[in-house]
């Protein structure tokens, strides 16, 4: 493979319109190749250049053995030092090559005198650019920066020249080179021939689509997003489908770049096996996987800080790959978006997401990198941030549903199909519920980047196809309650700057704190009486959470819990009562002096609470707990200040001569909990055409899920872990709603029982 790079170099100088010797006239400048893993030293007289290539490469200065400069390029290495003398002056021009698929070059000059360095010029960033001297001139020979490195391209040629002071003027650019076909074919090859030659044939489209989809699950990576970058490397193309008619290159070669890029992930690397490169050009599924571990490896430069982080660092969120993507082709000033407004590399990788995947992509604010990119003396590209928290929406993949998982059409006028790009059957109505009945499928459209699901629909026994980008999960759910409280809150919430904290395993202190986080537009997470789980610390940092307020004291969560939060630089604040009647006092407290309305319940239980929660929430009316048969202190003082109360549970649970003691008190309530359900969904007021369903015998996702509701004004659906209570389907025919959302896993709501629901 280095043999290779070297005659891509070595092609590009052929192709200037003078052909240049290592020896130049005028200057007699000398050229020194420096190994792409290696060291080299130039003596020039008193003055030594020592370079070093690693992950950080340095090229060092001395005069008369002490250090004069030292100059650091990251993730790039040092690949030519020229030399030369004018005037009595040294000059050196150091050349470095940046990782990525970009091949992006840059070089600096150097002027050494009278024991002083001066750096006289830094370049620009040149995509395949290479530098040699012509007489008295610098030549850089280049690709524009928006042209594939796959097909023929169009070189292009700067000039540079020096005045007698030393510095450097640019006096002709972006000059086309003609292309002497004879000179490229001595140079480079561009096919395999005799015992080498490599025979290959693309996959179909389908194929491709459906290999690509698999590599990158596997991976853990958006499979739209891999698609997008493949398609910008290569058209995915492992193979060449034509005959060059300059004769670069035969049908069925393995596509190699002018770079050295090869396949369709286009893997660029100095230093490689033959054995590597020859499975690379044969092995388009070795190819695939090749370009997703280097495209991780990129991901992990924002774990050292080499990249900034964005938001939670989920790799599922296609948005927060943007700085890894812009690794992938070069940390560069040429995807650097002060200068290229819209134009890097990561904005053609998420427009082809937009139109190719159809996925509406929220744009990075590049606003915030005005002054936060900067460079330094060796024109490395860094950040002064090393996180960065911005505003959604935001998008995940649309080829994670499973096989009789239940989803939902996104709008309406969505085609559903007799087959993947086949004919049309009908249309979608939004938020119309389908059921995933097989794996998903590929078209042979290559401007199709998403895969077709097999659905049903809730009435009939036909099979149609759905494009992925047109479908929801029905079901927000997670492993355990700690990660279904996350996929609700990653529902409900892009950015927040408060969240609400309840203990994950027990109630009595978050019964009455619906309303409050809804006012602060808090999320209510959960954690373990004495950790903070991984789940919920990973949502703070998505969220860009400032505040956490806990719900209970210490002997609810303790303060191991509050203290992981504070290390996370999170402000926490405790309510906390006595009890849990004062607790939701204290929490009414934090809402207002005085209401109009206020809720009471029986403190002893979450169902009647949570099912009159997003109601109470949405229209700022505190709950209040109470017990059977009298009234707690706290409950009273906040009912004193209240024109009217809401009690909500029959006489079992609130005797019916404490109504007396509570302004105006009137009860909803039903003979089971599922009916006191039903009469508030019919009862109150919810304009959302949603209903979400969620488990009426246990509380953690009615809890986290009732704020969700609020922010939908939707009602809550409660749901017997193994069966459909009648009241709550009547209720569902009742409001007649247009999608049901489920909040859980098919342990706390069957899939049955979701199917009923929406029939």
């Amino acid at each position: 493979m280095q043999k290779s790079i070297i005659a891509v170099k070595l092609c590009l100088l052929f192709l200037l319109v003078l052909a240049v010797d290592k020896a130049h006239a005028g200057w007699n400048a000398e050229e020194h190749s420096v190994h792409s893993s290696g060291n080299a030293t130039v003596s020039l007289g008193d003055y030594e250049v020592s370079v070093s290539n690693g992950e950080t490469s340095t090229a060092s200065v001395y005069y008369e053995g002490e250090l004069l400069k030292e100059l650091e390029i990251g993730l790039a290495e040092f690949t030519t030092i020229f030399t030369w003398n004018v005037n009595n002056k040294e000059y050196v021009l150091l050349e470095n090559k940046k990782q990525g698929t970009g091949g992006f070059m840059q070089f600096t000059v150097l002027q050494l005198a009278d024991g002083v360095l001066k750096q006289v010029y830094i370049s620009e960033d040149y995509k395949m650019g290479a530098v040699s001297v012509d007489s008295d001139r610098f030549i850089v020979t280049y690709v524009d920066a928006n042209e594939s490195l796959v097909d023929n391209v169009t070189l292009l040629k700067d000039t540079y020249t020096q005045a007698d002071n030393g510095s450097l003027t640019l006096a002709k650019k972006g000059e086309k080179q003609t292309v002497a076909n004879e000179t490229v074919t001595e140079s480079f090859s561009f096919q395999s021939t005799g015992d080498n030659r490599i025979g290959g044939e693309n996959p179909t489209n389908a194929e491709l689509n459906i290999m690509l989809t698999q590599e990158a699950i596997i991976a853990g990576v958006p499979p739209e997003l891999v698609k997008a970058i493949a398609w910008q490397e290569s058209s995915w193309r492992q193979f060449r489908t034509s005959d060059d008619p300059s004769g670069l290159w035969k049908k069925g070669d393995a596509v190699v770049s002018f770079d050295g890029g090869i396949g369709i992930m286009q893997i660029t690397e100095s230093n490689m096996t033959a054995d590597r490169e020859l499975r690379l050009k044969e092995d388009i599924r070795y190819n695939i996987q090749e370009g997703l571990r280097i495209l991780k490896e990129k991901w992990n430069y924002s774990s050292w800080g080499r990249i900034p982080k964005i938001n939670g660092n989920d790799m599922n969120v296609i948005e927060d790959w943007y700085f890894a993507v812009m690794a992938y082709n070069g940390i560069s000033r040429r995807n650097d978006p002060q200068f290229y407004p819209s134009n890097t590399y990561q904005d053609v990788i998420y427009r082809h997401i937009e139109r190719m995947a159809q996925l509406t992509v929220t744009k990075f604010p590049e606003s915030q990198l005005r002054n936060d990119i900067y460079y330094n003396e060796a024109g490395s590209l860094l950040f002064r941030k090393d996180h960065y928290y911005v505003s959604g929406p935001f998008t995940t993949s649309k080829h994670f549903f499973a096989n009789n998982d239940l989803v939902k059409a996104t709008e309406s006028g969505v085609r559903l199909r007799k087959s993947p790009e086949g004919a049309e059957i009908r249309l979608t109505t939004a938020g119309e519920t389908l059921q995933i009945v097989g794996p998903y499928q590929a078209g042979n459209n290559s401007n199709n980047h998403f895969v077709w699901y097999p659905v049903k629909d809730m009435s009939s026994k036909e099979t149609y196809y759905i494009a992925s980008t047109y479908l929801d999960n029905v079901r927000i759910s997670g492993p355990n309650r700690y990660a279904t409280a996350v996929s609700i809150s990653k529902t409900g919430w892009d950015k927040a700057n408060t969240v609400v904290l309840a203990r994950g395993d027990n109630f009595p202190d978050a019964l009455a704190g619906t309303p409050l986080a809804y006012k602060l537009n808090a999320p209510i997470l959960l954690t373990k009486k004495n950790e903070l789980t991984e789940e919920t610390k990973d949502e703070l940092v998505r969220l860009g959470a400032k505040n956490v307020v806990i719900l209970g004291g210490t002997g609810a969560i303790t303060d191991t819990v509050s203290t992981s939060v504070r290390n996370m630089g999170i402000e926490v604040k405790r309510i906390a009562g006595a009890n849990r009647f004062e607790t939701a006092k204290l929490i009414a407290n934090e809402m207002g002096t005085s209401f109009s309305t206020a809720v009471v319940v029986n403190g002893y239980g979450f169902p009647d609470a949570l099912a009159i929660a997003p109601y109470a929430a949405r229209n700022g009316i505190p709950i209040l707990l109470t017990e059977k048969n009298y009234i707690p202190g706290p409950t009273k003082t906040i009912l004193n200040s209240a024109s009217k109360t809401i009690v909500v549970g029959g006489t079992a649970v609130v005797n019916q001569n404490l109504l007396g003691a509570m302004p105006k008190a009137s009860r909803i309530s039903g003979a089971t909990r599922y009916e006191t359900a039903y009469k508030i969904g019919t009862q109150f007021s919810f304009s959302s055409s949603e209903g979400l369903a969620v488990s009426g015998t246990d509380f953690p996702d009615a809890l986290t899920g009732s704020v969700l509701a609020a922010k939908r004004n939707a009602p809550l659906l409660l749901v017997n872990p193994t069966y459909l209570p009648e009241e709550t389907l009547k209720l569902a025919r009742a409001r007649d709603f247009s999608q049901i959302s489920v909040l859980g896993g098919t342990s706390a709501v069957r899939t049955d029982t979701v199917i009923n629901l929406v029939k």
